[in-house]
């Protein structure tokens, strides 16, 4: 029986996710009850055996976007279960005409790339994530600096042509990015951001967050030159002077340039996520 979620459910949905396969990044159940446009359960003999849901928002192309969830008890896969889960919750959400209907697939967990494309899915883009478990490098020659906002013109530069290529390649929209969006995404911690200058223009820029590296570029005109593994390494070496002892980072499959890159400097493959959708309008 598939009905929606109901706040007297929660202990049953806790049992449910205690059952998942280790390793699965499910949204807390707080979470789910506070961000989900829609949730469904599927109940079996009293206890919920599938899990569905969705959540809404405007992407970066101003496109209605809802990212769809779905999760089966290990032992009810391949029954049925998350189909039916999927062609009801799909039932209300074209109701809300969306755009873009997501989905996000561990495929080093339990690939269900496969059922998403028979819902109609196409993949869209991959990342895979790599983690860094070593020492400091010694210091590098280039020379960063905190980012100031003076250099946002050349900054919104270096991102606009680094990125560009990439988000058509993957169809990642608006392919050029706006200024308000690299303020938003890329200097929302600007304390964390550091740039590197050659006759006062910025040639590579570094990112650091909570024990990850969250962006690394090289301006394209100074490419091939070695500035982006000094940036990484400058990068690594603050995160782990502040005393964190694993670094992660992620990039966009087909980007082989940077995938060398970090496994030379000893990342190692951790897990791999792909995102498919199923376009609406």
């Amino acid at each position: 029986m598939i009905r929606d979620f109901g706040i007297e459910d929660t202990e049953k949905l806790y049992g449910f996710i205690n059952k998942m396969d280790p390793g699965y990044e499910m949204d807390d159940v707080l979470n789910i009850e506070e961000n989900a446009r829609k949730c469904i359960v599927y109940f079996l003999e009293k206890n919920i055996v599938g899990l569905a849901y969705a959540t809404k928002s405007i992407n970066d192309a101003n496109e209605l976007e809802m990212e769809i969830s779905i999760y089966v008890e290990p032992q009810k896969r391949m029954s049925g279960i998350g189909t039916a889960l999927f062609k009801k919750l799909e039932s209300y959400l074209v109701d809300l005409e969306p755009d873009i209907l997501s989905t996000y697939v561990r495929v080093n967990i339990n690939d269900s790339g496969e059922f998403f494309n028979k819902m109609g899915f196409h993949k869209w883009w991959g990342s895979p994530e790599l983690i860094y478990k070593g020492n400091t490098f010694k210091n590098v020659d280039l020379d960063l600096i905190t980012y100031d906002d003076e250099h946002f013109e050349q900054f919104v530069k270096v991102v606009q042509e680094s990125y560009y290529e990439l988000h058509k390649t993957n169809d990642l929209k608006p392919y050029l990015v706006s200024p308000d969006m690299v303020s938003t995404y890329k200097l929302n911690h600007k304390e964390n951001v550091y740039v590197a200058l050659k006759n006062e223009q910025i040639v590579a820029s570094v990112t650091i967050g909570k024990g990850t590296i969250d962006n690394l570029m090289v301006s394209p005109a100074y490419q091939g030159m070695g500035y982006g593994k000094e940036a990484l390494q400058f990068g690594m070496n603050e995160l782990l002077n502040r005393g964190f002892h694993e670094i992660r980072i992620c990039y966009m499959e087909g980007n082989t340039a940077a995938e060398k890159l970090y496994l030379a400097l000893g990342f190692k493959p951790l897990k791999n996520t792909h995102v498919y959708r199923k376009l609406i309008n």
